[in-house]
């Protein structure tokens, strides 16, 4: 893609940064079985979102070991 400005010569793409939309957080994020103690590590946009989804138990991997308390989070950049 080529960016014209009004009135003046082609500038190339790489000179100005084309984005297709917002940029998300991304974390990375350790819980804590309040059961047994054991710890779970993730990463992903909404860490809280998928908390209380873990917590409801409608996470197949960690249901049976609810409920799950959150430990550590951490803002990254990209994956």
């Amino acid at each position: 893609d080529v960016y014209k400005r009004q009135g003046s010569s082609p500038v190339r793409s790489a000179d100005i940064p084309k984005f297709s939309g917002f940029f998300m957080p991304f974390f990375v994020y350790i819980i804590k079985c309040l059961q047994d103690g054991t710890y779970y590590k993730g990463s992903i946009e909404n860490y809280l979102q998928r908390l209380n989804y873990q917590n409801a138990g409608k996470s197949r991997y960690i249901s049976a070991k609810v409920p799950w308390k959150l430990i550590y989070d951490e803002e990254k950049p990209d994956k």
